[in-house]
Order: C-alpha cells, then sequence, then structure tokens
C-alpha cells in the first residue's frame, strides 16, 4: 500500500510539473504585453474596469482580450502536454 501510495505520488509530482513546464513554454510564446496582462488578470483583485483602466482599454476590450489569451493559452497547454 505504501509503495502504492508512493507511486501515486511520484505521478502526481511528474504531472504538476510537466504543467508547470508547458505553462512556462507558452506564457513565453505571447508578447511581453499580453504575458503581463495575464499574470496581472489572474493575480488581481481591484476589479476589471480599473485593471482594464490602467491597460489603457475598456472593461469590454479587456474581457475579449484575456478571454482570446485564455484560450490560445489552453490550445497550448493541451498541445504541450501531448507532447510530454
Amino acid at each position: 500500500l505504501n509503495l502504492l501510495a508512493d507511486d501515486a505520488e511520484a505521478i502526481d509530482r511528474s504531472e504538476r510539473e510537466a504543467a508547470r513546464r508547458a505553462l512556462r513554454i507558452c506564457l513565453e510564446k505571447l508578447t511581453e504585453e499580453h504575458r503581463a496582462l495575464v499574470l496581472v488578470a489572474s493575480a488581481y483583485r481591484g476589479g476589471v474596469k480599473r485593471l482594464a483602466e490602467q491597460a489603457g482599454k475598456s472593461p469590454n476590450a479587456f474581457y475579449k482580450l484575456a478571454g482570446r489569451l485564455r484560450e490560445k493559452l489552453l490550445r497550448c497547454l493541451k498541445h504541450q502536454l501531448e507532447l510530454a
């Protein structure tokens, strides 16, 4: 039982590391501006309207851009994980 638990932990750790590597690769493929926007938006708690204003965009444009970037990252992550 302990061996199975150890194996499960090793697999889980390996999968997390593969996901981190894939995310790093995919983030590097974004422009610096888009990468910063994705990272700030994921950690920001001050409201989208304020964040959009700071980025020089309307809230609607910000939502659309953030959505497109999330989709792009998701496609890239899936592709990278398939290669792993």
